[in-house]
């Protein structure tokens, strides 16, 4: 029988739906929620994917639409990684 792969083991995908669900449970609860310890290094690559993606369409005939959803997303990307962050932070300073 196969086993099931631990959270270690499985790869860390995230998305910008994840994040703000993430970061809508971090809103609602009082308690610090627990994240994977390679949560942020993803929130990076994640980054980094929209990145690439938006300097090819920079390169290739696209819509200015489509240039502008990818821009707006890493905008709104960035604001709820540091919105998530803060929030953190504080519930840390908080059990201190």
């Amino acid at each position: 029988m196969a086993e099931t792969p631990s959270k270690q083991e499985k790869e860390w995908h995230i998305s910008y739906e994840l994040l703000f669900e993430i970061l809508r449970r971090e809103k609602n609860r009082e308690d610090l929620q627990q994240l994977e310890p390679d949560f942020f290094g993803s929130v990076f690559d994640y980054l980094n994917t929209l990145y690439t993606e938006l300097r090819q369409m920079h390169e290739e005939p696209n819509s200015d639409d489509e240039i502008e959803k990818i821009q707006l997303k890493i905008q709104n990307l960035k604001k709820m990684v540091r919105d998530l962050y803060s929030r953190r932070e504080k519930k840390l300073v908080g059990l201190a």
